[in-house]
């Protein structure tokens, strides 16, 4: 239900005041950030963005766990730049997309599907994902958002830099991918067309009885 990422920019400014995003621009990645997930590959590009764009900042939003601590302490020179943000749900989670310059999805691993994407897509943020699974699905490459190969870290870095300095670029995508949200992926949509297929699959059962069945004796 994408009504349910459109939360007041009041909202918005009390998560930007909590986390002390005012005046940094916000790269938004959302999960448990490892290896599969692309982590080496983001924070390689994250590095590359930060000499263009001093002010980045990296917003993750999941639960502290071991590996996201040693992580922050085996790249102490990103420690100004990553800023922890804990698990958000509901409205505190719509309000994180909605201040997010650009959200990263950057998985070295197949995606089955990316839910972040289509969160962040009714939210009206900007994606820049993975070409690895189904991400590249979701978002349309250079309409809602960009599709890159993670590993190639200078790419994805431009993608994410010209996010974070393209205001008009950023809108424009925003509303490509809300309307893209809207147009086919709504829960509506989606149950239609499971049911559809249930449909089929019944009426080609009953065609394939009625041919087995024995000719009437007259």
């Amino acid at each position: 239900d994408p009504g349910r990422f459109d939360v007041p920019e009041a909202a918005v400014a009390v998560l930007r005041q909590r986390y002390r995003l005012e005046g940094r621009r916000a790269i938004l990645f959302a999960g448990r950030l490892n290896r599969a997930k692309g982590d080496q590959q983001l924070l390689a590009a994250l590095r590359r963005v930060r000499q263009t764009v001093p002010e980045v900042a990296l917003l993750v939003l999941a639960r502290s766990d071991a590996y996201l601590e040693q992580l922050l302490r085996d790249h102490s020179d990103l420690a100004g730049v990553i800023v922890p943000g804990g698990w958000l749900e509901g409205a505190e989670l719509a309000a994180a997309y909605r201040l997010a310059h650009a959200v990263a999805l950057p998985s070295v691993c197949f995606e089955t599907f990316g839910l972040t994407a289509l969160e962040g897509m009714a939210a009206g943020a900007v994606l820049v994902v993975t070409c690895f699974g189904g991400p590249r699905e979701v978002v349309v490459d250079g309409e809602t958002g960009f599709v890159v190969n993670p590993y190639n870290t200078d790419a994805l870095a431009d993608r994410l830099t010209r996010l974070l300095t393209d205001k008009a670029l950023r809108a424009r995508m925003a509303a490509a991918g809300r309307a893209r949200v809207e147009g086919h992926f709504t829960l509506q949509q989606q149950t239609e067309k499971m049911l559809a297929v249930f449909e089929r699959a019944i009426a080609r059962r009953r065609m394939g009885r009625s041919a087995k069945r024995p000719a009437p004796d007259f």
